[in-house]
């Protein structure tokens, strides 16, 4: 070694000695500085906070134009602080203040910021990882907090597992900081209540038989596994309520943009509420050999629905553009008409049949649960526990995890997609202190 003298024994020794000179020396400089900041932590805790709004004010110098002695400010503050903003710069005259609500026709994207209540907060995660509404748009937080609530409760209707859901989600909110805990409290409640309508404590479907009878109710409102065609009807009734609102929705919204046409004629507008009414009532009809209203009144609806989605392309170019469409080959707009229309039923059935698993979710749930039940025999012995208790922790895992996704899966693609566009951009302020 370069320096070194004597044996490997004698290097290594000395080199272990001037170590040790070096860390009494380390540890005397970090004591001086620790005094240092300890004796000047006033200053330098001033010092610290003056450099951090420099810094904040020179990353506002890419919002600002100057010209010979002005200099011009250009951004977008909340419509509720315009009132305050005004009165504090108010107090400083040499600064010139102008403020304008944005023009819904210009090009320009206005940020958005969601605000929502206590119940639908938690569930903006939901919206902001499919996009943010534009500024013009309906904000869908608590659409999507209520929907998302009733069917993930209904998938996972269990009052016992509800309440681990609950216990879950505080953990994951207060201890881990996790935005999916904050939505799994709800959704935890949402299963309580639907757990006491299938009569389910984890998944023992008679423990409640006491409280309904001193209700006097007699027995549950719902037996699952005696019930099943009752189940999935009622999941196609509540996918057909949903189908239509999320299409209500799209109607809203597009009277917001100024697309009239497109409220009225489009396949998520009126018309395509027409059509998919007069639809689902002929298939009610047909299922349950009485339908809700006439069936000459269906087909009426359906036949003059159909023939405006036909001519889609024209009606909405006339009202919201202000000119007449001419398709260039009559054979090619009928061939394209046809075929689109054909995609609109194929479309209007294939969101509707998807909330079937709503029901299936709910059949899977009570099945799981005779199967573990099977397994453990009898549930007095310690065996028997153990077995119910491990079938309960696999079920809430596995079914909470896929009733999640699943009920996700229903907002994004057989809602979301009927209304929503989820192009707006975030609101970030810049401050100062």
């Amino acid at each position: 070694m370069p320096g070194a003298a004597g044996t490997t024994d004698q290097i290594i020794t000395n080199l272990k000695e001037n170590l040790e000179i070096i860390n009494e020396e380390k540890k005397k400089l970090e004591e001086k500085i620790e005094k240092i900041f300890s004796d000047e932590r006033d200053k330098l805790t001033a010092i610290y906070l003056k450099l951090c709004e420099m810094e904040k004010i020179f990353e506002l110098r890419r919002y600002a134009v100057c010209h010979e002695d002005n200099c011009f400010f250009v951004g977008w503050i909340e419509a509720a602080r315009e009132k305050s903003f005004t009165a504090k710069m108010s107090k400083h005259p040499e600064f010139l203040v102008e403020i304008e609500a944005p023009d819904k026709h210009s090009d320009i994207n206005v940020p958005v910021k969601l605000k929502n209540t206590i119940f639908s907060r938690p569930y903006n995660f939901f919206v902001e990882m499919y996009g943010l509404p534009s500024y013009y748009d309906i904000d869908i937080t608590g659409f999507v907090a209520f929907t998302y609530t009733l069917l993930f409760g209904i998938m996972f209707g269990d009052m016992g597992q509800g309440l681990v859901l609950i216990l879950a989600g505080l953990i994951a909110w207060k201890k881990m900081n996790m935005a999916l805990g904050k939505i799994l409290v709800p959704c935890g409640i949402s299963s309580i209540v639907f757990g006491f309508v299938f009569g389910s404590v984890f998944g023992f479907e008679h423990a409640l038989d006491p409280v309904y009878e001193k209700l006097g109710m007699g027995e549950k409102p719902l037996e699952v596994m005696d019930s099943i065609n009752t189940v999935l009807l009622i999941a196609i009734g509540i996918g057909v309520a949903l189908v239509i609102t999320a299409m209500l929705i799209s109607v809203i919204t597009n009277i917001k943009r100024g697309r009239l046409g497109q409220a009225l004629f489009s396949q998520t507008g009126l018309t395509g509420i027409v059509v998919y009414i007069g639809g689902a009532n002929l298939a009610y009809g047909f299922m349950a050999k009485a339908p809700l209203f006439s069936t000459k009144i269906s087909v009426i609806m359906l036949v003059v629905g159909l023939l405006l989605l036909f001519n889609k392309e024209i009606l909405c170019e006339a009202i919201d553009e202000r000119k007449l469409h001419k398709p260039e080959s009559m054979t090619d707009y009928i061939l394209q008409n046809l075929f689109e229309c054909i995609e609109y039923i194929l479309s209007y059935f294939s969101n509707t049949v998807s909330f079937l698993r709503v029901g299936a979710f709910v059949i899977v749930h009570a099945s799981m649960m005779m199967v573990v039940f099977t397994l453990a025999g009898d549930t007095s012995s310690v065996k028997g526990i153990i077995v119910v208790i491990l079938g309960n922790i696999l079920v809430i895992a596995l079914e909470g995890l896929l009733t999640g996704i699943q009920g996700l899966r229903l907002e994004f693609y057989e809602m979301f997609s009927r209304f929503y566009e989820g192009e707006g951009k975030p609101f970030i302020g810049a401050k100062l202190k």
